[in-house]
């Protein structure tokens, strides 16, 4: 299942981080330790992944715990996106959490910046981008990319697309295979460069959205 009630894992005593939070808000409450559930994303090492831990209530404020990893409190490193009694298991969205926030990883804020050697960029994570022809600029802690004969376009990574942020747009596929999401109103690509990696494009016409995804050349990193 995918939340187990405190008395299934009473009755069965294994699983994740849903059986050991769900049991230990059970067992803080009948301690008569205010408790609730708390989903949202956890960093370890490098990697944010989904997770489900607790928070206590300490006079006025929320503690969080992690029984899973046995922190008390537990560590900064954790990205809360809601808190529930668990009265309603069923309204706690995990799907939609995940269509939201699919992956990634914590780039520390020292991280050398992109690397622009003309038709080619190279991330801090080791991807390379080229576009044959074209040039990439890094000013004011901003990249773009300037195709001739076209105004420059601003670049940066970004997240999986939620399905709020898709509203309106249309989905396209470069002759590669390549897909992407354009926003008319907007004029915003996002690109899928695989490996959960995504570009996005700003000020783009349906043209350059179709050019963007026939031309541009993906190395992965790490």
């Amino acid at each position: 299942v995918g939340f187990a009630s405190a008395l299934e894992v009473c009755r069965r005593p294994e699983g994740d981080c849903t059986e050991h939070g769900v049991l230990a808000v059970a067992l803080l409450r009948r301690l008569d330790v205010p408790a609730r559930g708390v989903l949202g994303w956890v960093g370890l090492g490098r990697t944010l992944g989904m997770h489900f831990w607790v928070e206590v209530k300490l006079r006025d404020r929320w503690v969080p715990v992690d029984p899973t990893f046995d922190q008390a409190p537990a560590s900064a490193f954790r990205l809360a996106l809601g808190a529930t009694d668990l009265a309603d298991l069923g309204s706690l969205g995990w799907d939609r959490m995940a269509t939201a926030l699919g992956g990634g990883s914590f780039v520390p804020q020292d991280a050398p910046p992109p690397l622009c050697d003309g038709a080619t960029v190279t991330a801090p994570d080791g991807t390379r981008l080229t576009w044959p022809g074209a040039r990439w600029r890094l000013q004011d802690g901003g990249l773009s990319l300037e195709v001739p004969g076209q105004a420059p376009l601003a670049a940066e990574a970004c997240l999986p697309p939620a399905p709020a942020e898709l509203e309106g747009a249309r989905s396209l596929q470069g002759a590669g295979g390549r897909k992407g999401w354009w926003h008319p109103a907007t004029g915003i690509l996002r690109i899928d460069l695989g490996g959960r990696r995504w570009l996005q494009l700003s000020g783009c016409t349906e043209a350059q959205a179709f050019a963007a995804l026939d031309t541009l050349e993906v190395q992965a990193g790490r």
